[in-house]
């Protein structure tokens, strides 16, 4: 009997601590937010040296993360109904569990789980809550985006998908961190600092060079595909002016493309910069919200990695082998005289950076005419540049006289008559009167021959 008696005492004090260890077993909902579908579920924590603080402090919290979804506040409205009803009926939120345990030194923990519905909560949010979450759902979608490119090698892809991330933050208010402005530069900054571009050049070629981009860190420095790269260079205009020119380039995936400039309107001696070209779009964008300077890191950055390659363009021909010989006329066919125009293709042709060519007056009728003269006289050259401009007809417009010039360039070996080039112009030029009609006419036809010139030098 005695036996018996001990063996019901010692399972009941087994049962009795298993009850009252349970007690102190935490639920799983308190780490880990349990996931419902059609709700949204809620952990709610106070802390307070009394279980009703405590209580008090955990059903605010409810209610902050509820008003964060919702886009406003609702603690002031609500606190009183869900301490009271364990429930918000206008929003479908119950109270479904409690945890309470105390601490050895006094301190009360009052965990809460609330669901609310997720249709209720969509339908309730504020406009505003909406357009910030489709905001950051958009930013999250270019950052996707962003590292599928560079995980492809395309870098300058990857660039321009966060300057788009970039623009859409700077179109209102974001609560993630990680979407801000600033946060998402950094990101720009840091793929914009690990680019490079390097340049190799053909002896046999005067300007011509295979550029590259690449990483400057990973494994063999990785190739960087599908990059947008500018080139820019100096050039002459119609009127003779230096003016500056670009041409867009793109890399294969080989991170290489070949560059062979044919604009003969270039410079003949300088420099072609190449530069990473991001997004022109977007990046204006970004300075029209953005406040002032915010680029300019970026900018410096990209201006640091650009590479400058140097050339001397000595072109097809020397000024030892080739000489200039220039006939001018008037409307009937007679020769005239007009040093402004030789000096006018000599400044044009110093601009350029031409070779220094001599220049003589040529006599004859047609170029057959000139061609013997120029034979006779300068034997010593292998090519003669005729140059035959003559003013073709005048006509008059209110108080103003127009006059049209039409010239034709021929180039021809000396050895056998032959026609290596020829190039045909004509011009409109106006004045007063017909003598200085003539004249501007005359003076631009200088520099457009000048220029039809470039393109067979």
């Amino acid at each position: 009997m005695i036996k018996r008696l001990f063996l019901i005492l010692t399972l009941c004090v087994f049962f009795i601590s298993c009850a009252t260890v349970s007690v102190f077993v935490r639920p799983d909902w308190i780490s880990t937010t349990p996931k419902i579908s059609g709700a949204v579920m809620y952990v709610g924590h106070g802390i307070s040296f009394s279980e009703e603080g405590a209580k008090d402090d955990a059903y605010k919290e409810i209610l902050d993360k509820i008003g964060k979804d919702l886009g406003y506040e609702i603690g002031t409205q609500y606190f009183r109904q869900l301490m009271s009803t364990d429930s918000i009926e206008s929003l479908s939120t119950e109270v479904s569990d409690h945890y309470v345990y105390q601490e050895t030194n006094g301190e009360w923990h009052y965990y809460v789980l609330a669901r609310t519905s997720a249709k209720i909560l969509e339908n309730s949010r504020s406009q505003s809550y909406v357009e910030l979450l489709q905001r950051e759902d958009n930013i999250s979608k270019k950052l996707s985006d962003s590292i599928s490119l560079y995980k492809e090698n395309r870098d300058v892809d990857a660039i321009n998908a966060l300057l788009e991330a970039i623009v859409i933050s700077l179109e209102g208010d974001v609560n993630n961190p990680d979407y801000t402005p600033d946060f998402l530069l950094e990101k720009v900054i840091n793929y914009a600092e690990n680019l490079r571009i390097t340049l190799s050049k053909e002896a046999k070629e005067s300007i011509g060079v295979t550029v590259k981009v690449s990483r400057t860190k990973g494994l063999f420095y990785p190739p960087v595909n599908n990059s947008s790269v500018i080139a820019k260079y100096s050039m002459m205009d119609i009127n003779g002016d230096i003016i500056s020119s670009t041409v867009r380039c793109m890399t294969n995936k080989k991170g290489t493309f070949r560059f062979k400039n044919t604009n003969p309107y270039i410079i003949r001696s300088g420099e072609i910069v190449f530069s990473i070209l991001l997004d022109s779009n977007l990046l204006s964008k970004i300075e029209e919200k953005a406040q002032e300077g915010f680029l300019d890191s970026l900018y410096n950055i990209l201006e640091e990695k650009s590479v400058a390659y140097s050339y001397d363009d000595t072109g097809r021909f020397s000024p030892d082998e080739l000489l200039f010989a220039i006939a001018l006329y008037d409307t009937d066919g007679n020769q005239i005289d007009n040093p402004d125009f030789i000096e006018e293709v000599k400044r044009y042709f110093s601009t350029a950076k031409v070779a220094d060519f001599s220049f003589v007056i040529a006599f004859g009728e047609e170029s057959e005419d000139i061609y013997y003269d120029l034979l006779n006289t300068y034997p010593e050259y292998r090519y003669y540049a005729i140059l035959r401009v003559g003013v073709t007809d005048f006509k008059q417009y209110r108080d103003e006289i127009y006059a049209r010039t039409e010239g034709r360039v021929t180039i021809v070996s000396s050895s056998d008559e032959r026609e290596i080039a020829v190039q045909d112009s004509y011009m409109v030029g106006s004045g007063h009167d017909s003598e200085s009609a003539s004249y501007d006419s005359l003076l631009r036809e200088a520099r457009i021959i000048a220029g039809r010139l470039l393109e067979e030098l």
